[in-house]
């Protein structure tokens, strides 16, 4: 494996040569076949909309299209969308062969949400599956607003994960609690819908809860503490081109199964070599470490246990073992790699609560749980 050095110095060669300016001239008809992929949901599934953009750069021919409405949560895509759009929607469907992947847009936070929400997927579901049988659904799952207000930031949306969720008191937080909804959805749907390929999750949110951990440890070569939104957003909630790229990241490791590391080009973003690189690497490094994208494999050799260090109000995770990832849960619950929430790089400890916490890693076994239990009073 070359040095991470001359990794960005292959960048930046590559882009002082025109290749910015040469991505759209180059010739088509040497793009290999990809895969094609239709999604869900309102302006943060438009997010992606240069997906196949950014795919190109790996010289990949990548078929992409959305059926999408501002403010949009799945029941009324169904429900008021369609009806009116029918044409639109029958149009775009009848332009695939087959639809390798499907992205839904969970969101829905009224009563019953979760049970709400998993009917109306569903129903996506059977139509997608119904015109290409082998497709992959998937519950895309997005980061919060920066005011950081949904019921899932306040602790109020009930998880059958842990016996009691607690409020997000920073944005790395907010990202793992928007993962923990999809994944009681996704846990819903697979419920009654057995045909075809179980749901998975695609946790683009994490990908956001890292970025912006990374930004104020200074691990994002350029970019100062607190610029995540001058950097990587256009407004509260909406992604710059940079952002989007992130995002893309992502979807690309989970659609194809592998790193976009030095593959999926920056192209007009902006970016430096070296912010790229790390983002690339970020990406690959949270969708083959998340059990549910179809990428991580068992060992036998045990992650070290995770270390609790305090910094001021709030606690860090770490292990002995490079590249672990952790879960972990504040209500006594024993978190496993696939319950409790995925730590981003910053926990706030409640009063009272009892802090549980695992390391895994693709390629090796699960660690011993580690427990710290919180004063029961404030200091």
């Amino acid at each position: 494996m070359r040095p991470s050095w001359m990794m960005a110095a292959s960048f930046v060669a590559c882009l002082a040569a025109g290749f910015l300016g040469e991505a759209n001239a180059q010739d088509k008809s040497k793009d290999k076949e990809g895969l094609a992929t239709f999604h869900i949901g309102n302006s943060l599934t438009n997010t992606t909309a240069k997906f196949p953009d950014f795919v190109r750069t790996a010289g990949i021919a990548h078929k992409y299209q959305s059926f999408t409405a501002g403010g949009h949560l799945t029941w009324q895509l169904w429900d008021n969308q369609l009806p009116k759009r029918q044409k639109e929607w029958d149009a775009k469907l009848a332009s695939y062969k087959r639809i390798d992947h499907f992205t839904v847009q969970p969101r829905d936070f009224t009563k019953n949400s979760v049970d709400h929400e998993a009917e109306y997927a569903i129903k996506f579901f059977d139509v997608i599956r119904k015109h290409s049988p082998d497709m992959q659904p998937w519950f895309y799952a997005e980061w919060v607003e920066k005011n950081r207000g949904r019921p899932t930031d306040q602790g109020k949306i009930p998880s059958r994960q842990m016996k009691q969720t607690y409020p997000a008191l920073s944005w790395e937080e907010s990202m793992s609690a928007m993962l923990l909804y999809n994944e009681d959805l996704q846990a819903k749907v697979v419920e009654t819908y057995k045909e075809g390929k179980r749901p998975r999750v695609l946790p683009s949110c994490i990908a956001m809860g890292w970025i912006k951990n990374m930004i104020d440890q200074g691990k994002l070569p350029g970019a100062e503490k607190d610029s995540l939104y001058p950097l990587l957003f256009s407004d509260g909630v909406h992604p710059n081109v940079k952002g989007g790229y992130l995002v893309d990241l992502t979807w690309y490791a989970a659609f194809y199964r592998e790193s976009p590391e030095g593959k999926m080009l920056p192209t007009g973003t902006g970016l430096t070599a070296e912010q790229a690189e790390v983002m690339q690497k970020l990406a690959w490094d949270v969708v083959k470490n998340y059990p549910d994208c179809g990428l991580y494999e068992e060992g036998t050799t045990p992650v070290a246990a995770p270390e609790f260090v305090a910094a001021g109000k709030t606690l860090t995770l770490t292990s002995k073992t490079p590249g672990a990832w952790f879960r972990y849960t504040l209500d006594g619950t024993p978190p496993t790699r696939t319950r409790g929430y995925v730590y981003c790089g910053m926990i706030h400890m409640p009063v009272g609560a009892t802090l549980k916490a695992i390391a895994y890693k693709s390629g090796m076994a699960d660690s011993t749980i580690a427990e710290m239990a919180a004063a029961k009073t404030p200091k």
